[in-house]
């Protein structure tokens, strides 16, 4: 049996690659190889015509194997790429004829809106490395396919729905991730001497905007769902992956929380620097930052570390979306990764329910007052079955507005937030600055600077909820082109200093000084690599 991974998504790719090796596909291809089995993975990017796709599938299937109506067809997405999916899905089945499914995380909680596309015949939710080949191992046999848990299989008599299995315990005893499947040329990361590498399954934490409370909801009942790699295995993937490709020059830790757990942080602190000595990155939460495990960080070899801030607004980060950490928590977080040297990254989550156009602007001030090293932001995507989704769609229905969320996903993803939001940030980085030495000039600049923000590209939901909870009454906010070149005018230096600033807020990593020369390349700009927007955007003024 073979199976031929797409990957459909204009979320996870910059400059038409993949961010970053994909743990999840990699595992389950290993195991579908440890039992005979054959895959394949292709990236299909925005600009990629279907013929080229279709010739991609027609020449996999006949090349590697024999029988050619059982090679099977598997799809991974993101919910607000389905529009750009379905119509590839759809052709390709009628094309070639392939049993065709769905995997991921969209498939696992929005299963009945995917199944009910025509170019579907089944969806896999959950852990797919046990599901998957009991079912390829089924199809190889001639043996009952609709009976294989974690599958929703369409049939004669309608959908037959599949029970979840248990969630798989000893993560160790699976084998090494396929990292071969996709070549690091097409990542980005790999490309540019990152590595990525996963040591934890399911997230301990509980956010109200995330789809791990979903995910943990499904599996009640099916095992722990929080699971480690022990710190042996997780070291021994490194090793081999640096054996491989000895140019690797960096270590990230893609876990939503990195070393949650105090025995397993104190090993890894101890044996990481003398059996790897790779410098590393890694995402961690605010109830992390206390001295000794800082300095574990720093003595192990952490550069960077990404934090989950998600809001500079107090009312939606802990009012709307339940973070409970306050504004001085952070502060004195960062300050200690400050102290040990190493960079802090800030997630900033934009579309979040109740986020007015003047929360906006207070998030945006908010991690001004941080000053953290960078910020990446990230759209909220709304979960099937979350607690957030819940209360925004009733709120939409109290406004007697019908809630769409694939509709508002797309109205998301214009240019509004990702050009802007840096931008803004260093404004008022520079503006606290100036409030020290000249606070006449300093309030003068605010006032600028706040008619200033430009809001003509705002998502419709944003605008729909115009009216401050507190207030009562529209965030008034001028966009003025002749405003705007007043304030660069009065600004001067000011306003240069601060562009300069902001291709370091947007940038995604920054490399260490005493790491040699850094990566040179697409998306590359000196020390930093900056996002997807493009470089004459993010170079200083003149």
């Amino acid at each position: 049996m073979k199976v031929l991974f797409l990957y459909v998504s204009t979320n996870m790719c910059r400059d038409g690659d993949l961010w970053y090796y994909d743990e999840g596909v990699a595992s389950v291809a290993a195991c579908l190889r440890a039992a005979g089995h054959a895959v394949a993975f292709r990236m299909v990017k925005t600009d990629d015509r279907f013929d080229e796709v279709r010739a991609w599938v027609e020449r996999e299937r006949g090349s590697r194997t024999l029988l050619l109506f059982m090679t099977s067809l598997m799809f991974s997405a993101y919910g607000h790429d389905l529009p750009e999916t379905m119509p590839i899905v759809g052709s390709l089945r009628t094309a070639t004829g392939l049993l065709t499914g769905f995997v991921g995380l969209h498939a696992t909680t929005n299963p009945e809106e995917v199944l009910a596309h025509p170019g579907v015949d089944f969806v896999g939710r959950g852990e797919m490395e046990e599901a998957l080949v009991e079912l390829c191992d089924a199809l190889d046999s001639g043996g009952d396919v609709h009976r294989v848990h974690n599958f929703w299989f369409k049939t004669e008599d309608g959908v037959r729905r599949n029970p979840l299995r248990p969630l798989l315990r000893d993560v160790d005893a699976l084998p090494h991730p396929a990292r071969d499947l996709v070549p690091d040329e097409a990542m980005a990361n790999e490309r540019d001497g990152i590595l990525t590498v996963v040591a934890m399954r399911g997230c301990p934490m509980d956010c109200n905007f995330c789809s791990n409370p979903v995910l943990k909801g499904l599996y009640r009942g099916n095992g722990p769902w929080t699971r480690f790699k022990s710190v042996g295995r997780v070291l021994e993937e490194i090793k081999a992956a640096v054996a491989i490709d000895p140019s690797l020059r960096l270590v990230f830790f893609h876990d939503d929380i990195f070393a949650f757990g105090n025995a397993w942080s104190r090993e890894f602190f101890a044996r990481y620097p003398a059996e790897v000595g790779i410098p590393y990155g890694c995402n961690l939460v605010i109830s992390q930052a206390t001295p000794g495990f800082v300095e574990g960080l720093r003595r192990s070899g952490c550069r960077q570390v990404q934090i989950g801030i998600e809001s500079g607004s107090e009312y939606i980060r802990n009012q709307v979306i339940n973070k409970g950490i306050l504004e001085a928590d952070i502060v004195a977080a960062l300050d200690l990764f400050r102290q040990a040297g190493i960079r802090v990254k800030c997630f900033a989550m934009m579309g979040l329910p109740q986020e007015t156009r003047w929360r906006y602007r207070e998030s945006v001030a908010g991690f001004a007052r941080l000053r953290p090293d960078m910020v990446q932001i990230q759209v909220w995507e709304a979960h099937e079955g979350s607690e957030l989704l819940g209360s925004d769609r009733g709120a939409a229905a109290l406004a007697g507005r019908h809630y769409r969320p694939g509709a508002d996903r797309r109205a998301w993803r214009i240019k509004f937030y990702f050009r802007f939001f840096h931008r803004y940030v260093a404004l008022y980085e520079a503006l606290d600055a100036m409030r020290l030495r000249q606070p006449l000039r300093a309030r003068v600049l605010r006032v600028l600077v706040d008619a200033t923000i430009l809001f003509r590209h705002a998502p419709d939901l944003l605008l729909a909820r115009d009216h401050d909870g507190r207030r009562r009454w529209p965030a008034v906010v001028l966009e003025n082109r002749w405003l705007r070149r007043l304030a660069a005018r009065v600004g001067g230096r000011f306003w240069r200093a601060a562009l300069a600033r902001e291709m370091h807020l947007a940038s995604v990593y920054t490399w260490p000084a005493d790491m040699g020369p850094p990566p040179s390349g697409r998306g590359w700009v000196g020390s930093v690599r900056v996002d997807g927007r493009g470089r004459s955007e993010l170079q200083p003024a003149g």
